[in-house]
C-alpha cells in the first residue's frame, strides 16, 4: 500500500481524520461472523494511512476481560504484535444482560508477520468474503462492527526552489523477493472425505507468478485458485511460492498438510445367524455395526425410504407376509457404504382351524364304551390331543378309543402349523351310563304323618341326570322336578308316590309318602289377672289364668320376645320396671295354632323427675312479676309452694304478679300416674325496681377527652352520649380523640344489674382547641449534597404567639427563634427538627423536619496509565467517588491545552488525545469535580507518542 507522507505548507497540515465502520452478520446463536468485501471500498485509497482499526462485540451473558477470546480470519489464527491479550477491554449492562468486547486490530498480525489491513485488502482483491470465528465455549454474539480510523493525505504544493539549486533524484529502488501467503483451503477440515482441493494464494507485490508442489513433487507454475482432484486417501502436502518478474523466488513457500479418507465403511448384521427365516412374532430385532468407528447408520424397512437409525433396531406390530431389513452406514467424513446389509424373513402369525369331521357313535349320552373320532386341519398341521382335561400329546386322525369308563368323558384337539401357531382347541363331550338311577328325599314340608298344612312341599334329588314322574292321590304319573308342591289341599289323607328313568331307560325304585291333614284352630282367652289388671302396676309380679281347650299347649311371649310353652296359669315374678306386653296363644295336636290373646301394662316403682324454667331469668330484676313452666319426665301431675307458703296442686304454666322487691323462692314436685312424688326443685331470684344515680369526672388535652363514671350502686353499666348522639353503651372510663374544635356535652346514665336506669343521668361539657402545627418555610443553601458548612432554616407556626424548639442531629431540643443559623457543619447527612408550643403549653409532636448531605472532600485519583499509539494518547484513571474527566496538556513541560471537561459523573475515567505528532513528549494531567463542585487535580505525568 503507497502512502503519502505528511507534509506542511504555510505551516497548515496536509491531512484530514477519516472514519469508516463496517457491520458484520452474526450467525444466530453461534459464534461466526461474516462479511461482504464490497463493503470494503475504502481501502483501495492509497492516500489514507489507517492508523486504528478496532473490531467491537456485543455478546449475550456476562463476559468478563479475565476471559481471553482468541479470534481467527477465514481459518488464520492472529496474534498481538506487543504479544498481550486478544482483548483490549470488556464491559458488562446488566439490564441488557449483554458484554461489550474491543479489540484492537491494528495491533494483529496473521499468520506471522501480515498486518490486518493488507490482508483485508488481499481479500477485497480476491472478491472474498472474511470469516470471523471466536474461539470459546458458550459464546454467541448478537452484534458486530469494526471501526477505521486514520488520515487521508493530500498533495503537498510543491516549495518554490532555491535559485541554483539542483533537486536531488530519486535513489534506483533494489528489488526484493516476494512474499508468498496461502489465504485458504477449500475444504479447510481435515482430515476430510474430498478426493479435490482448492487453494487461495497471493503475494505481498504485484505482478509476480506462483509455483506450486503437491506431495513433494517437482513444483509447476500455477495460480490462485489451484486445484487438484482424485486424491488418494492418505496424507497430503501442498506448497506454493511466489517468483517475482527479476526472478527473485520467496525463501520461505506458503505450506498446508491435510489427510484425505475416501474409504467407505462396511456394515454387518451381528445377529443373522440366530433369526428365524419363518416366523409367527410380529416383532424383530437387529443388531449391527460398522467397520468404521463412530460411523451413523441409516435403515430401510420393505423398501422405503432409509433413514437414521443405531444398533439394536427393533421392528414390531408386523404384518404378516415378506419382510426386507437393510442398514448401511456413513463414516465421520460422509463417506457412505457401497452394500447395506440385508436379511428376509416371513411372517405368519396366523393360528390353524382344527374341525371334527366325523365320530361315531354319536350319542352324547349312552352305554357304549368305544368310540372313533375323525378331524382335519384348514392347513398343513400336525395335531395334539387331550383326553379328559389330560396333558396333550401328539395324535393323529382318525383316532379309535375302546374299553373306556363309566362317567363323563372329554376330549380336546388342536393344531400346529409350520410356523408354530397354535390354533385353538375343539372339543367333544360325552357320557358313559350303565347304572340306574336312585332317589334321595331331601327336605318334606310338612313331614309325613298329621299335619294342619294346607301345602306340602317334597325336595328329591337324583344320583344321575335322569326324567322325574310324580302320581299324586292315585292320578296318572306325570314328568316333574324337584321340588313337588301341592297347594289349597283339603282335610284328609294324601299320597305321593315319585319315580325317576335316566337317559339310558334305568327305572328307579319308587318313593312313597303320606299325610294327614287337620285344619281346625283351637280358642284362648284371658281369665283372672292378680294382683291387679290395671295398666299400671308398682308391684313386681303378676298371675294371669287362662281359658283354653283340653289338649292344647299353650305359649306366652313377653315383649315380643320367644314364645315359651308353660302350664296354666301363666305366673310372671321378678318384674323389673318397664312396659311390657304378654301375648298368649294355644296350639292343637294337629299344630293349629290359636289366635293370640294381649295383655299390656306397666310396672313403675321409681319417682318422676321434675324440672322447673323460669320465665324472668335475669336476677335480680326490675320486673315485679315472673311466670313459672312446669315439666316431667313422665305423665301424672304437678303440686308447687310460694315463698313457704305450703304445696298445693298447679298446673303448668304458673304465673305469680305484684312481687315486693327483695328475694322470692318457687318449688315444685311431681307426682306420677303411680303416685310417686319427685324430689323438689327450686327456683330464686331477686326483685329490684329502684334505678341507680350517676356521677361523671372528666379531663380534656388537645383533641382529646377522658370521662370517669360512677354510680351509688355496685355491679352497674353505663349508657353513654356524646353531643346528643344516641345513648350507646359504655365502660367505666370513656376517652374521646380526634374531636372538633369547640364546645361539647357528654352524658352518661347508670343501668344496675336488674336493668333500672338512672332517669335523669350526669353531664360533663368541655371545649376542644385547634392543635399547633409547625411549617418550616426556607433552608439555605437549599440543593443536596452541598459543601457549605452553614445551614439556615426559616420556620412558623400556624397560631399566633407560640415559640419553638430546635434540634440538630438528634440532639436535646432547645429553644429557638426563625431564622435559626448553624455553622461548621462537618461532612456527612444531617437533620434539623423543630417543634412549635402554642400559647397553653401544647407542643407540636411531630414538627417539621429537613435533611440534606454535607461533601467538601474532593475525589482522591488513582493512576493515570497510558496507552500510546503514533498521534494518540489514551489515559485512563479513578475516581474515589463519581467525577467529570478532563485532561489538560501541553507539549514538553507545558500544560496549556485541554479537552472538553465531560458533564457524566464516573468513576473510572478514559480520555483519548488525537492529533498528536508522532515521537514527542508530552506533560498530562487529569482533573474534573464530583456532584457538589469539590475540584481534583492529579500529578502531571510525560508520555511520548510512538514514532
Amino acid at each position: 500500500m503507497t502512502v503519502l507522507p505528511a507534509c506542511k505548507f504555510d505551516n497548515k497540515p496536509c491531512a484530514t481524520e477519516v472514519e469508516e465502520s463496517v457491520a458484520l452478520q452474526p450467525v444466530k446463536g453461534s459464534n461466526h461472523l461474516f462479511m461482504s468485501v464490497e463493503k470494503l471500498d475504502f481501502l483501495s485509497d492509497r492516500t489514507i494511512v489507517w492508523d486504528d482499526i478496532e473490531l467491537e462485540l456485543v455478546l449475550d451473558g456476562k463476559q468478563t476481560i479475565t476471559e481471553n477470546i482468541p479470534l481467527s480470519f477465514n481459518g488464520f489464527k492472529f496474534s498481538r504484535k506487543d504479544g498481550r491479550r486478544s482483548m483490549e477491554s470488556m464491559d458488562y449492562n446488566k439490564k441488557k444482560n449483554v458484554s461489550s468486547g474491543k479489540f484492537k486490530l491494528h495491533k494483529v498480525y496473521l499468520n506471522g508477520a501480515e498486518p490486518f489491513h493488507m490482508f483485508l485488502a488481499r481479500i477485497k482483491k480476491n472478491d472474498g468474503v472474511l470469516k470471523v470465528h471466536l474461539h470459546g465455549k458458550k459464546l454467541a454474539v448478537v452484534s458486530a462492527k469494526i471501526t477505521f480510523k486514520g488520515k487521508s493525505y493530500s498533495k503537498c504544493p510543491e516549495p518554490s526552489p532555491t535559485p541554483g539549486t539542483t533537486p536531488t533524484p530519486e535513489p534506483t529502488p533494489v528489488p526484493v523477493a516476494p512474499d508468498t501467503t496461502l489465504d485458504s483451503a477449500d475444504p479447510a477440515k481435515s482430515p476430510t472425505s474430498s478426493t479435490s482441493i482448492s487453494f487461495y494464494f497471493s503475494s505481498s507485490t504485484e505482478g509476480n507468478s506462483f509455483w506450486c508442489s503437491l506431495d513433494g513433487a517437482a513444483a509447476e507454475m500455477c495460480s490462485s485458485p489451484y486445484s487438484y482432484s482424485n486424491l488418494a486417501s492418505g496424507t497430503h502436502s501442498f506448497k506454493v511460492y511466489a517468483k517475482s518478474p527479476q526472478g527473485l523466488e520467496d525463501a520461505t513457500p506458503a505450506s498446508y498438510s491435510w489427510k484425505v479418507d475416501a474409504i467407505a465403511p462396511t456394515v454387518t448384521i451381528t445377529n443373522s445367524s440366530s433369526l428365524p427365516e419363518l416366523t409367527n412374532s410380529r416383532e424383530m430385532t437387529f443388531d449391527f455395526t460398522a467397520s468404521k468407528q463412530g460411523s451413523t447408520f441409516k435403515c430401510s424397512f420393505d423398501g422405503a425410504t432409509a433413514v437414521a437409525c443405531s444398533s439394536p433396531m427393533t421392528y414390531s406390530g408386523l404384518a404378516e407376509g415378506v419382510h426386507l431389513f437393510s442398514v448401511n452406514a456413513t463414516d465421520s467424513l460422509g463417506n457412505v457404504g457401497k452394500a447395506p446389509a440385508t436379511f428376509r424373513w416371513t411372517v405368519d402369525a396366523t393360528a390353524p382351524t382344527a374341525s371334527f369331521i366325523d365320530i361315531s357313535p354319536i350319542d352324547s349320552v349312552g352305554q357304549s364304551t368305544d368310540k372313533n373320532f375323525v378331524f382335519s386341519a384348514d392347513e398343513t398341521s400336525t395335531f395334539e390331543c387331550s383326553f379328559d382335561n389330560g396333558a396333550y400329546a401328539a395324535c393323529a386322525s382318525p383316532l379309535a378309543m375302546s374299553g373306556l369308563s363309566e362317567g363323563s368323558h372329554l376330549l380336546k384337539v388342536r393344531a400346529i402349523d409350520a410356523a408354530q401357531n397354535q390354533g385353538l382347541e375343539i372339543s367333544y363331550s360325552w357320557i358313559i351310563d350303565r347304572t340306574a338311577p336312585e332317589i334321595a328325599l331331601g327336605v318334606v314340608s310338612p313331614a309325613a304323618g298329621l299335619t294342619n298344612a294346607k301345602n306340602i312341599s317334597v325336595e328329591f334329588a337324583l344320583s344321575e341326570t335322569a326324567e322325574s314322574f310324580c302320581s299324586f292321590d292315585g292320578a296318572q304319573a306325570e314328568a316333574c322336578q324337584s321340588p313337588f308342591v301341592a297347594k289349597d289341599l283339603n282335610e284328609g289323607e294324601h299320597t305321593l308316590v315319585i319315580s325317576a328313568a335316566d337317559a339310558a331307560g334305568n327305572l328307579s325304585a319308587p318313593k312313597e309318602l303320606t299325610w294327614s291333614i287337620d285344619l281346625t284352630a283351637p280358642v284362648v282367652s284371658f281369665g283372672d289377672i292378680l294382683p291387679s289388671a290395671a295398666s299400671n302396676i308398682n308391684v313386681d309380679h303378676l298371675e294371669m289364668a287362662i281359658n283354653a281347650p283340653q289338649g292344647a299347649s299353650l305359649f306366652a311371649s313377653v315383649n315380643g320376645g320367644a314364645a315359651s310353652a308353660f302350664q296354666n296359669p301363666l305366673s310372671l315374678q321378678g318384674l323389673a320396671e318397664g312396659s311390657y306386653s304378654v301375648s298368649v296363644y294355644g296350639v292343637d295336636e294337629a299344630g293349629n295354632s290359636s289366635p293370640a290373646v294381649t295383655h299390656q301394662f306397666i310396672v313403675d316403682q321409681t319417682a318422676p323427675v321434675a324440672s322447673l324454667a323460669a320465665e324472668i331469668t335475669m336476677s335480680p330484676t326490675n320486673s315485679d312479676r315472673n311466670a313459672f313452666a312446669m315439666s316431667s319426665n313422665e305423665d301424672g301431675s304437678f303440686e308447687c309452694n310460694l315463698d313457704n307458703a305450703g304445696f298445693a296442686a298447679c298446673e303448668s304454666p304458673r304465673e305469680n304478679s305484684g312481687l315486693a322487691d327483695g328475694m322470692h323462692m318457687m318449688q315444685v314436685r311431681a307426682v306420677d300416674l303411680a303416685g310417686n312424688i319427685s324430689a323438689t326443685v327450686q327456683y330464686n331470684w331477686v326483685v329490684d325496681t329502684k334505678a341507680p344515680g350517676t356521677s361523671v369526672n372528666g379531663s380534656v388535652s388537645a383533641d382529646q377527652a377522658s370521662v370517669s363514671l360512677s354510680s351509688d350502686e355496685p355491679d352497674v353499666t353505663y349508657m353513654c352520649s356524646l353531643d346528643g348522639a344516641p345513648m350507646s353503651s359504655c365502660g367505666a372510663v370513656v376517652s374521646y380523640s380526634g374531636l372538633a374544635l369547640g364546645s361539647h356535652t357528654f352524658i352518661a346514665k347508670a343501668v344496675d344489674a336488674a336493668g333500672n336506669m338512672d332517669p335523669v343521668g350526669a353531664s360533663y361539657q368541655f371545649a376542644v382547641i385547634k392543635p399547633i402545627k409547625t411549617i418550616i418555610t426556607s433552608a439555605t443553601p437549599g440543593e443536596s449534597p452541598t459543601n457549605k458548612v452553614t445551614m439556615t432554616v426559616t420556620f412558623e407556626a400556624d397560631q399566633a404567639n407560640a415559640t419553638f424548639l430546635c434540634s440538630l442531629d438528634g440532639a436535646s431540643f432547645q429553644a429557638c427563634v426563625s431564622p435559626k443559623v448553624y455553622t461548621g457543619i462537618g461532612d456527612g447527612s444531617h437533620k434539623i427538627t423543630v417543634k412549635a408550643v402554642d400559647a397553653f403549653g401544647n407542643m407540636d409532636v411531630v414538627g417539621a423536619s429537613y435533611s440534606w448531605v454535607v461533601d467538601t472532600t474532593a475525589p482522591s485519583v488513582s493512576g493515570p496509565s497510558f496507552s500510546v499509539t503514533t498521534n494518540t494518547i489514551t489515559v485512563t484513571w479513578t475516581t474515589s467517588e463519581p467525577a467529570t474527566s478532563q485532561v489538560w496538556f501541553g507539549v514538553g513541560a507545558n500544560i496549556n491545552q485541554a479537552t472538553a471537561e465531560s458533564s457524566t459523573l464516573k468513576t473510572s475515567h478514559s480520555v483519548t488525545l488525537t492529533g498528536l505528532s508522532s515521537n514527542t513528549t508530552y506533560s498530562v494531567q487529569v482533573r474534573g469535580h464530583d456532584a457538589v463542585g469539590n475540584a481534583y487535580t492529579g500529578v502531571t505525568r510525560t508520555v511520548k507518542t510512538n514514532r
